[in-house]
């Protein structure tokens, strides 16, 4: 196996001028010094590092520290020295509670063991920004669709409704992996609705992996699909003018086709072919072929898929638990920050769709209801036809028909 190894960095990052209301001793303990205190203490050996320093300075308002650090790669030093930082500040603030003290976005840093390698690099690595978002305009546009339209904000579940939105919002802006997920995991059980009978973790579990099951085959489709048009656009767009796809068909819908129906074989493998020395995207493209066309294999993966989103629930949970009772958290937790806002993202945008239709849903517990029943649809589906392996939203209908619908 292979291990990262740590190298020695010192980390040079500006902070706002309030920083100087942060007690020197807290600073000092914390491995972090002011760089107007140890300005004379470099040598001549250091030349090079200061000129970067001082170059930095110059671009940069507030007052420059230097942090002692050691981390894997540069990234990694950055993000910890702001950590650092960010914990000096957050233990002033227990005597200072109106502190504010604004963190610089980008740090230097110097690897000063085994090269000399001095780069700029992004101080801060949010894992909550690590999953799937919306363009600016894209989002833009859902947010005005959803909000001429949502019924949860006006119904019986409006309060809990703004302070899910409020508590995805602090976790949005804080910067620390153990608030973010206690943060994301009390978003979700406010979220899904109780029951008396069974555990917190037992109910979520129940109530968010159906959602997570019927989104999966799309999700992948998808991806794939952006990470085709980011390998080579005009390659591709060219193999779908060529094929015999009816041209007017979304681009998804083209893709899907390609995909799914034999009779474009050829320009499949055409496809596989320009994909040349690119193994990886040529095996993700011959795997999503296999599933699509096979749904005894489709459902088979989409089971192992919830059994996997089973244990990551279990290890969030453990890991909230381990920082509300014991004040710790695992080395990984950032990983299940990105996990948490993922199936809290899908459960929430869920529930925000199909309230969303006239005459919608406006609590969430028949918005969980909702899909609860079209997975159970959907699973019997998946037993022999391949056309229902990737699930559709159904198109905007009152809840009484989708009921009736879902019965049959």
């Amino acid at each position: 196996m292979v291990y990262p190894h740590s190298h020695k960095f010192r980390v040079g990052i500006t902070a706002s001028k309030s920083i100087n209301d942060v007690s020197f001793d807290v600073l000092r303990s914390n491995g972090i010094l002011p760089y107007p205190h140890i300005k004379d203490d470099f040598d001549e050996d250091d030349k090079t590092f200061v000129e970067a320093l001082e170059c930095y300075k110059n671009i940069s308002d507030g007052e420059l520290l230097i942090c002692h650090v050691s981390a894997p790669d540069a990234n990694a030093a950055a993000t910890m020295a702001t950590k650092r930082i960010t914990e000096a500040i957050s233990f002033q603030k227990l005597f200072h509670h109106k502190l504010e003290v604004n963190i610089a976005s980008t740090a230097v840093t110097e690897q000063s063991c085994c090269a000399e390698d001095i780069r700029t690099v992004p101080a801060f690595n949010n894992h909550m920004h690590f999953i799937r978002d919306m363009k600016a305009l894209k989002a833009i546009s859902a947010a005005k669709r959803c909000h001429e339209e949502l019924s949860l904000d006006i119904g019986p579940d409006a309060r809990k409704f703004a302070n899910i939105v409020n508590m995805h919002g602090v976790s949005l802006s804080s910067t620390s992996n153990d608030i973010q997920i206690v943060n994301l995991w009390t978003c979700i059980e406010t979220l899904v609705p109780s029951e008396q009978t069974a555990s917190k973790i037992s109910n979520a579990v129940k109530r968010v992996s159906p959602i997570l099951a019927l989104g999966y085959y799309k999700r992948l489709t998808i991806t794939l699909l952006t990470d085709l048009l980011r390998w080579d656009r005009y390659c591709f767009s060219a193999i779908l003018k060529k094929s015999k796809i009816d041209n007017s068909l979304p681009l998804y819908e083209k893709f899907m086709q390609l995909l799914r129906e034999e009779e474009n074989d050829a320009d499949l493998r055409d496809l596989l072919t320009k994909c040349r020395d690119f193994e990886l995207l040529r095996y993700r493209i011959t795997s999503i072929v296999e599933l699509l066309r096979d749904p005894e294999k489709a459902r088979a993966r989409l089971e192992q898929h919830e059994r996997l989103v089973t244990w990551q629930f279990y290890r969030i949970y453990r890991c909230r638990n381990g920082i509300v009772h014991a004040g710790d958290s695992p080395n990984h937790t950032k990983y299940l920050v990105e996990s948490a806002h993922d199936y809290f993202d899908q459960a929430l945008n869920f529930c925000v769709e199909v309230s969303s239709w006239k005459g919608g849903f406006n609590t969430f517990e028949s918005c969980f209801d909702f899909a609860t029943s079209e997975y159970q649809r959907y699973m019997r589906n998946l037993k022999s036809d391949r056309a229902a392996i990737v699930w559709r939203i159904p198109k905007q209908r009152g809840r009484a028909f989708i009921f009736q619908d879902s019965l049959k």
